[in-house]
């Protein structure tokens, strides 16, 4: 019953009209941020920390900080499914089919898949983390070194066994992904590991870096060899409301996405 209370309480709040103003602004803020690679909700969050002091409320403050996350966790993808380029390290996987979508002229399409997407697995994940965050904590609070090397493991074999194709190049991009973990400061011993003498490697490789240097410089590389292939680029978007079997099609997938990434979340 006290869940149900703090949850009444917390959509009072939030429901706000000056709340909302906020969020509509943190939201749009963010998703302007989320399509220009490398800056990140993150950083865009750390430099506005100083404007929120000005607004006064602090809820106020946390609604909008919140809308520049999930607006950027949102741009990110439109990059990811125009040009190949994701905007955040957690749009990298949506470059792989939405820019496909996009070559053959569903940008507008893959664009609102993304958002559908994205509405229902956040407003769903919230739910669920309101419900079982207490008794989640107590088991968080048991994880030691063994437990999540233990799921380490787990997250690395399951990354072979799922690949598709060659199990040779899935075991060589994990090997490759470990290695450029690797670089940075050891958070025990505080000694540098492979950085090369150079002071900007010393918290290590940003992800979203990497994943623009291995989606969006290949596209880049890959477009300037072959000329006639570059038409998506000028090709108006339009459409952007699924049709009745776009919904029919995307519901098990949104589905089943949110179910791994809320129990994985």
């Amino acid at each position: 019953m006290d869940l149900l209370d703090n949850l009444a309480l917390g959509f009072s709040t939030a429901t706000s009209l000056t709340n909302l103003g906020f969020c509509l602004i943190g939201v749009l803020l963010g998703t302007l941020i989320g399509v220009l690679p490398g800056i990140g909700a993150t950083a865009t969050i750390a430099m506005l920390l100083p404007i929120t002091f000005q607004i006064g409320d602090p809820v106020s403050s946390l609604i909008m900080l919140a809308g520049i996350y999930y607006g950027a966790q949102y741009g990110g993808s439109t990059t990811a499914i125009l040009i190949n380029m994701p905007g955040e390290s957690s749009s990298a996987v949506t470059a792989i089919d939405g820019y496909q979508m996009a070559r053959n002229g569903r940008a507008g399409a893959a664009l609102a898949f993304a958002a559908i997407g994205s509405f229902f697995a956040g407003t769903v994940s919230t739910f669920l983390v309101a419900i079982f965050a207490p008794p989640l904590t107590a088991i968080a609070l048991k994880f030691g070194a063994a437990e999540y090397f233990s799921l380490m493991i787990v997250g690395l074999v399951s990354s072979v066994a799922l690949a598709h194709g060659s199990i040779v190049k899935a075991l060589a991009m994990v090997v490759l992904g470990l290695l450029l973990g690797i670089v940075g400061t050891d958070i025990y011993t505080g000694t540098p590991r492979f950085t090369l003498g150079i002071r900007e490697y010393a918290d290590g490789l940003n992800f979203v870096a990497v994943a623009v240097g291995v989606f969006g410089v290949a596209e880049i590389l890959r477009n300037l060899e072959n000329e006639d292939e570059r038409s998506v680029m000028i090709r108006k978007i339009t459409g952007l409301m699924p049709t009745r079997e776009d919904f029919r099609r995307m519901a098990a997938p949104i589905v089943r996405g949110t179910i791994i990434g809320s129990a994985l979340g």
